[in-house]
């Protein structure tokens, strides 16, 4: 959510005064002029600062009291028009209103409409980023459970660099905090992400893409530490089914879509739609879509063919991975990287080294604090209490 501008259009016409300003409130580059013009004294210029202060304040509460009418009008206008399509509960009915009641508390008004609308966007889960350099996510947290959300509705959340730029930022920041243990990255109700934007990339020349090693930064998500769970609703074709692919866990609504249609483009998956697809579907599946562009899987087929854990219905899918993530995230963190670790092993050595790296991370469990515990809550009949040690 970007900050608002101390030069907003309300603040502007404040400044310039209303007709019925008293002379005191209208401090003009002229006031100043003829300041300097007379003989004046350093007692004259601090009791004309004392006054620029005063009218200062003066400005600041009446900006503040426009604005907050201004923010109330428009929760009064945004709730009929939803009113109209929607049947809002009363509990919501309570929260856009409320606003109402603090009409000197700056943005408000804006704050509770944001939160209100959420329970009617396309996930319903997410709220607006806190952080005014995001652009392209919505974030939040539940408990040690981090949500990311792609949010470019008008573009079905397609995958340009800013994106990418943001969500590995945010990743990272997740990654790096001990009270987070896993995370979800979901879209809307309509689409995941429909595919990479090709306004952005079909102009791109091949010395430029091998020169800035054009969509590396897009594979970073495999390089976060913690459990990742991809919610997949709509859809998710080409970089949106490689960035589905890339998390440790795919669950998919009911009318989810998974494909790889970049052939069509006069192009070949970037982003592992080549590697990662025939590994978790099979050669011949991943051929057929890869090489007509035109087949897709439905949520139930790509269950079926192994490339999505569990299918629910569209408007529960979010929740079902955020309980998923939870279970995860109370467990030992260490424990949970090293079991990440190993699984994702197995896809770079042959089985024999495969094998020997997980007896190795199994002994090195045998030095945390977790282990002890774990193995004594169950001697004893108790529930574990790990402490990430």
């Amino acid at each position: 959510m970007s900050t608002r501008s101390s030069f907003s259009p309300v603040t502007q016409i404040l400044e310039s005064g209303p007709a019925s300003a008293s002379p005191e409130e209208r401090v003009t580059e002229e006031h100043f002029n003829n300041l300097h013009a007379s003989s004046v004294t350093y007692r004259d210029l601090l009791i004309f600062e004392e006054r620029l202060k005063l009218n200062m304040i003066r400005l600041k509460k009446r900006q503040q009291k426009y604005e907050a009418f201004l923010g109330s009008l428009v929760v009064v206008i945004a709730y009929c028009a939803f009113a109209t399509f929607y049947q809002p509960s009363e509990h919501h009915s309570i929260i856009m209103f409320s606003a109402l009641r603090q009409p000197l508390v700056r943005a408000t008004a804006a704050k509770r409409l944001s939160r209100a609308f959420s329970a009617y966007s396309p996930n319903h889960n997410a709220v607006a980023p806190t952080s005014p350099k995001l652009e392209y996510l919505l974030t939040e947290t539940r408990g040690r459970v981090a949500v990311v959300t792609l949010h470019r509705p008008k573009a079905l959340n397609a995958l340009c660099n800013g994106l990418f730029v943001e969500l590995n930022q945010v990743l990272r920041e997740f990654d790096d905090n001990k009270d987070i243990g896993a995370i979800v990255i979901t879209g809307s109700e309509r689409a995941f992400a429909a595919g990479a934007d090709i306004k952005e990339m079909k102009d791109r020349g091949f010395i430029e893409n091998y020169a800035e090693d054009f969509l590396g930064h897009w594979t970073q998500i495999t390089k976060i530490r913690k459990p990742t769970i991809a919610a997949v609703n709509g859809f998710a074709l080409g970089g949106g089914c490689e960035l589905a692919m890339m998390c440790d866990i795919i669950y998919a609504g009911d009318k989810a879509v998974f494909g790889q249609p970049e052939i069509k483009l006069g192009t070949i998956p970037g982003a592992g739609g080549t590697q990662r697809l025939v590994r978790a579907i099979g050669k011949s599946k991943a051929m057929e879509m890869c090489l007509t562009g035109s087949v897709n899987l439905t949520a139930e087929e790509a269950e079926r063919a192994g490339l999505v854990s569990r299918v629910y219905p569209a408007d529960q899918v979010v929740d079902e991975a955020i309980k998923t993530a939870e279970k995860i995230g109370n467990l030992s963190l260490p424990i949970v990287q090293m079991v990440k670790d190993a699984i994702n092993q197995s896809f770079e050595v042959p089985l024999s080294g495969g094998l020997t790296f997980e007896r190795r991370l199994f002994h090195s469990t045998f030095a945390s604090k977790d282990q002890k515990e774990g193995m004594a809550a169950f001697a004893e009949k108790r529930k574990a209490n790990f402490t990430h040690n």
